[in-house]
C-alpha cells in the first residue's frame, strides 16, 4: 500500500492559495508512488479522480498561469517519493477535502487537506482590523463617559488617561502593562478564532488559554492596587521624605531623604565592593549606590530590609541623578518613621 503524508503538517493539513496563479499547489510525500508522475491518480473522496493535464498542456499553463487541469511532476532525484500537484481548484465553500493516491498496484490511506480561501497576510490584516474596531469602541465609550480628564489642573484626553496615573501625574508602567497584555490577548484570541473558522472550518469559539485570566488579573491588580508607599505619602512628605519623582526637581548637592521598597540588589564582581540598590515607590524607581564602607557599617540593613530610607547629598548632572548613600535606615525597624510601621505596610513588605 502507498503511504501518503503531507510533509510534516498534522492532519488536516492546510494549503494557501498561490498568489500569482490564484490556485493551489501542494506536495504528496510517501512511498511506493508510481515512478512516472502521470501514472499516479489523485482521487478526491466523494467526487472522483482529478483530471490531469498532458505535458504540453502543463507547459502552456506554466506560461499563462491559468490552470484548467492539475499538473503532476517530480523534482529530480525524488521520483516515486514526492509528487508535486499544481493548479488544483477546490469548489467554493468546500471545506476540508480528502484525497487518496492510486497507483497500478495499490491505494493510499485517505488524507484530509484544508484549502484556505484567505491568505496568511489577509488573515493577519483582518485580525488587526477587527482588533482596532474593538479598541475604537472602547475608546469611544470612555471618551463619552469621562470626557476631559483632569490631573493637577491640567486637561488630558481619554486616550492619555489610559497611560497617566492620576495620583502622580506621570506615565504609569503598570497601566501600560495592563493595556499591552490585554491588547495582545484580545488580538491573539481574534486571530485564533479566524484561523479556526476561516481556515480549518471549525465554527466554534476556541478555548481560552488557562493562564490568560491569571495574567490579566495580575496586570489589572498592579494597575488598580495602591503601592504601599502611596498609602502613606502624606505622612512621608511631612517628614521631608521625597518620592523618586521629586528627586528630578532637586538641585545638585542638595541634601535629600528618599524612601522606597527594595526591588533589587546587585553587587557585580567588577564593581570593587560597591552595591547597587533599586528602590521603588508609587512614582518610579530610585537607584542607590552603597559604598563598601557604608555596606560594612550597615550590612544587615542592606541585605535584610524590605524598605529603605536613604539620606544623601543629591548628584544631579544634566538630569542624570545619582543617589550615593551616606546613611541608611530600615524604616520598619526604626522609630524615626513610624508611619511605615502599620500592620498593612509590614504585611505587604514581608509578604506574609
Amino acid at each position: 500500500m502507498t503511504r501518503l503524508r503531507y510533509g510534516l503538517i498534522q492532519s488536516p493539513a492546510t494549503d494557501y492559495r498561490n498568489a500569482e496563479e490564484r490556485d493551489y499547489d501542494f506536495e504528496i510525500a510517501g512511498e511506493n508512488l508510481a515512478p512516472v508522475s502521470g501514472d499516479n491518480m489523485i482521487e478526491v473522496v466523494g467526487r472522483g479522480p482529478l483530471t490531469v493535464g498532458s505535458a504540453a498542456e502543463c507547459d502552456a499553463y506554466a506560461v499563462s498561469k491559468l490552470y484548467e487541469k492539475v499538473c503532476l511532476s517530480y523534482a529530480p532525484g525524488l521520483e516515486g517519493r514526492k509528487l508535486s500537484v499544481k493548479g488544483y481548484h477546490p469548489d467554493h465553500y468546500e471545506g476540508p477535502v480528502t484525497f487518496r493516491v492510486h497507483t497500478a498496484n495499490s491505494v493510499s490511506d485517505a488524507k484530509r487537506v484544508v484549502f484556505s480561501s484567505i491568505s496568511e497576510m489577509g488573515l493577519r490584516a483582518l485580525s488587526i482590523g477587527v482588533s482596532l474596531v474593538f479598541a475604537a469602541i472602547v475608546l469611544g465609550m470612555v471618551w463619552k463617559g469621562i470626557g476631559v480628564y483632569r490631573i493637577a489642573g491640567e486637561n488630558y484626553t481619554p486616550l492619555q488617561s489610559f497611560f497617566l496615573d492620576k495620583e502622580t501625574n506621570s506615565y504609569s508602567l503598570s497601566k501600560f502593562q495592563l493595556l499591552a497584555w490585554t491588547t495582545v490577548a484580545v488580538f491573539g484570541y481574534i486571530y485564533l478564532l479566524f484561523c479556526q473558522s476561516l481556515i480549518q472550518w471549525n465554527f466554534a469559539f476556541p478555548n481560552i488559554p488557562s493562564g490568560w485570566p491569571t495574567l490579566l488579573g495580575v496586570s489589572a491588580a498592579t494597575a488598580v492596587g495602591k503601592h504601599p508607599m502611596h498609602c502613606r505619602r502624606a505622612e512621608l512628605r511631612r517628614s521631608n521624605i521625597l518620592s523618586a519623582q521629586d528627586l528630578r526637581q532637586r538641585r545638585d548637592g542638595e541634601y535629600v531623604r528618599v524612601a522606597g521598597c527594595i526591588i533589587a540588589r546587585q553587587r557585580p564582581g567588577t564593581a570593587k565592593g560597591f552595591i547597587f540598590i533599586s528602590m521603588e515607590d508609587e512614582t518610579g524607581i530610585a537607584n542607590v549606590i552603597v559604598t563598601p564602607d557604608l555596606y560594612d557599617h550597615d550590612r544587615m540593613v542592606v541585605t535584610r530590609s524590605k524598605f529603605l530610607l536613604v539620606e544623601v547629598p543629591l548628584q544631579n548632572q544634566d538630569n542624570v541623578i545619582h543617589v550615593k548613600a551616606t546613611r541608611l535606615t530600615d524604616p520598619i525597624c526604626s522609630c524615626e518613621i513610624p508611619i511605615i510601621l502599620s500592620r498593612v505596610g509590614v504585611r505587604q513588605a514581608d509578604n506574609r
